[in-house]
């Protein structure tokens, strides 16, 4: 699937411990073309991670998940987006323009999702080549 694997644990309705969902080596091109996102984001390269999934917990949808990259991730923004995100602030410009492409050698993200659908990304780039 997508250029890797998925594999999801067993699934039980009477939920004692999250589902964990596996992603191995899943292509980001191909996820985010099938996604159908905007194409003033593109990435490239492969992540791999574990998605501890809750079915009926009261406040997570996904808690403590991770991931990361399994070789090179290229990461490329559009102009036009890049212009809008730093149109106001020029010191948000620079680090924007300077964000517009990257090559990133290994990064980590932890995820969680709750119920409410607020999002909580920590991401780190641990090695990258502008």
């Amino acid at each position: 699937m997508l250029g890797g694997a998925v594999r999801l644990a067993k699934l039980c309705w009477q939920q004692i411990a999250p589902v964990i969902l596996t992603i191995d080596r899943i292509d980001l091109s191909q996820l985010l073309t099938r996604l159908r996102t905007t194409t003033q984001v593109a990435m490239s390269g492969k992540i791999s991670g574990q998605l501890p999934f809750f079915l009926n917990n009261p406040d997570w949808i996904v808690k403590e998940g991770w991931l990361a990259n399994s070789g090179n991730i290229t990461l490329r923004l559009g102009k036009e987006l890049v212009d809008s995100i730093g149109e106001n602030h020029l010191s948000v410009r620079v680090a924007m323009a300077w964000l517009r492409y990257l090559e990133i050698n290994r990064s980590q993200t932890e995820i969680s999702l709750s119920n409410l659908r607020d999002i909580t990304l920590n991401a780190q780039i641990l090695n990258y080549c502008h």
